[in-house]
């Protein structure tokens, strides 16, 4: 998997903030977002984006087991690499609040896969779209 964060890279973008192209899409009521009811609900969806993600960033063709097993293995890296920073991976009951934990990662990956809508030209398809059908 992608070691960009280990690099300390400090991001130096040319294209448009993404910030602003987020908060527009989450202007928009209609949209229709399966919703969870629960904890669990939302790991499986978080599940599926990420096994989504490594199929979509996967140079060869991956089925689901193979996105399964490169998800397990990412679990893994990750538990790693707080293991390495921290001195343990991550245990429950650790003083930190895990929906505000939560909170902050779902509004980053937001954030990222708005980036790479907007670096594919799919923002500027769907705002004509959008622009056509709906008004605000």
């Amino acid at each position: 998997m992608s070691d960009t964060n280990h690099k300390g890279l400090t991001p130096k973008g040319t294209g448009r903030e993404i910030a602003p192209l987020y908060r527009n899409y989450l202007e928009y009521p209609y949209l229709a977002l399966n919703r969870p009811f629960s904890a669990a609900d939302c790991r499986d969806m978080i599940t599926q984006c990420l096994i989504f993600t490594i199929r979509s960033a996967s140079p060869v063709g991956l089925t689901y087991d193979e996105a399964f097993k490169k998800a397990s293995e990412l679990i893994a890296e990750r538990n790693a690499f707080g293991t390495k920073k921290y001195g343990e991976g991550l245990k429950a009951n650790n003083g930190y609040d895990p929906n505000l934990l939560l909170l902050e990662e779902l509004a980053d990956a937001g954030m990222y896969a708005t980036m790479g809508l907007e670096e594919s030209g799919y923002i500027a398809k769907d705002a004509a779209i959008r622009s056509s059908k709906y008004v605000k």
